[in-house]
């Protein structure tokens, strides 16, 4: 271990390394009620906070050697208690190099506020509304009502083929949701039953959906999207060839690479954020830069590590593609979790839109129901319901100045 100069800069090298986690380290003391968000500048490594309740991942860059990158990270931790940064790396060929070290705290207040500032910035728009009477005098003291008939930031969930003969299933996902996607229908599996018998029927009835007098007002809850699911650890001629044969077919049609863990999971997996911005760098480059492209993050979650997430997200928001959570559900004996995910999602200013992966079926759903089979909330129901409420301007009233003016701030849609 030593200190080195470089460019009139000091930073801290593990050298002669003979394990994968011989490191530099500094013990420190977490607490079990804040958020923390990490930050450091090295080569290829893992950063990982040894605890009492065992290792914590914070985050992981990959990078080409030689470099300096920035690695971004966060953590939460189960108890308070003395805990020790340490970084890894499983070629202890290389040397450590760990520059401009950040561990900041945050309590639950702090960063609740910090969300409802970004909400702020990318959701809503201030308005100034002015009550006039009849020859175009301002009243004072006026009450104002207003309603927003449906949600502008897109919002959905999963669907399955049982919506297409169940009014309630329809009346009670179209009274929420704006967007959807079908839950297996337009898997290879669900339309080619037998070796070169394909049949769509299924697929092409949903999709007429929304001409159904009873579901009108919800003509606007499916997109037009396709999604390659979990190609990161596919290669670059396999990855490439599908999202060419996919822009041939439909140019206009925006080409998501749909992938789990990259939020989910702070280690050091193969769809880590680096590794999944690695993998669409190989899509474009054998698209020659063409195609519209998007990023899909499946949101998968155990225990969610909410400063990781937003982490993860920002990284990932520096491609400048439009970002979907495509799949998320959580554990649904933790609906906290779920408030907490949808909360972090929505506040980002990168997130285009939100779909859960909680399809109805009369079996029972894949992993996480918001409604039983007479499509009564459940309890993750229940926090979809109260986020709604809160992503709208149901029963904002307000009263008018001495000049008849009111203002507000409106939830306004902002995604181009």
């Amino acid at each position: 271990m030593e200190n080195r100069a470089s460019g009139g800069n000091t930073f801290i090298v593990a050298h002669s390394r003979k394990q994968m986690n011989d490191s530099i380290s500094q013990k420190l003391h977490l607490h079990k009620d804040k958020l923390y968000t990490f930050s450091a500048e090295t080569p290829p490594v893992t950063a990982v906070f040894r605890t009492n309740s065992g290792p914590q991942y914070a985050g992981a860059v990959f990078a080409e050697s030689g470099c300096w990158s920035m690695l971004k990270g966060g953590l939460t931790v189960d108890s308070s208690g003395p805990a020790e940064l340490y970084f890894e790396s499983e070629d202890t060929s290389v040397e450590i190099w760990v520059d401009s070290i950040s561990l900041q705290p945050f309590t639950q207040e702090q960063w609740t506020s910090h969300q409802d500032q970004s909400i702020g910035r990318t959701r809503k728009r201030k308005v100034r509304l002015q009550a006039t009477d009849a020859h175009g005098n301002p009243i004072a003291g006026a009450k104002m009502a207003i309603k927003q008939n449906k949600l502008n930031f897109p919002f959905g969930s999963a669907i399955s083929k049982y919506i297409l003969s169940n009014t309630a299933y329809q009346n009670w996902f179209t009274s929420r949701f704006t967007v959807t996607v079908f839950e297996n229908e337009l898997k290879w599996y669900s339309t080619e039953w037998s070796r070169g018998k394909e049949d769509y029927s299924v697929p092409d009835a949903m999709l007429r959906l929304p001409s159904n007098t009873a579901l009108q007002s919800a003509a606007t809850i499916f997109y037009g999207t396709m999604e390659i699911t979990n190609p990161v650890g596919l290669g670059a001629k396999a990855t490439g060839g599908c999202f060419q044969k996919t822009r041939q077919l439909d140019g206009r049609t925006t080409l998501f690479m749909n992938e789990y863990d990259t939020i989910e999971k702070s280690g050091k997996g193969s769809a880590s954020p680096d590794k999944y911005l690695q993998k669409l760098r190989e899509i474009q480059s054998f698209l020659r830069g063409g195609g519209n492209l998007g990023i899909g993050l499946e949101g998968h979650f155990r225990t969610p590590n909410i400063p990781y997430m937003r982490s993860a997200i920002d990284k990932l928001a520096a491609a400048k593609f439009p970002i979907w959570i495509t799949e998320l559900d959580v554990d649904p004996s933790q609906p906290m979790h779920l408030d907490q995910v949808l909360r972090e999602a929505h506040a980002h200013p990168a997130i285009h839109g939100i779909v859960m992966w909680a399809a109805w079926k009369p079996e029972g759903c894949f992993r996480m129901c918001l409604t039983d089979s007479n499509f009564k909330n459940t309890p993750t129901g229940d926090v979809v319901d109260k986020l709604l409420q809160q992503w709208t301007h149901a029963g904002l009233v307000g009263t008018t100045d001495a000049d008849g003016f009111f203002e507000t701030s409106f939830f306004m849609e902002t995604m181009k």
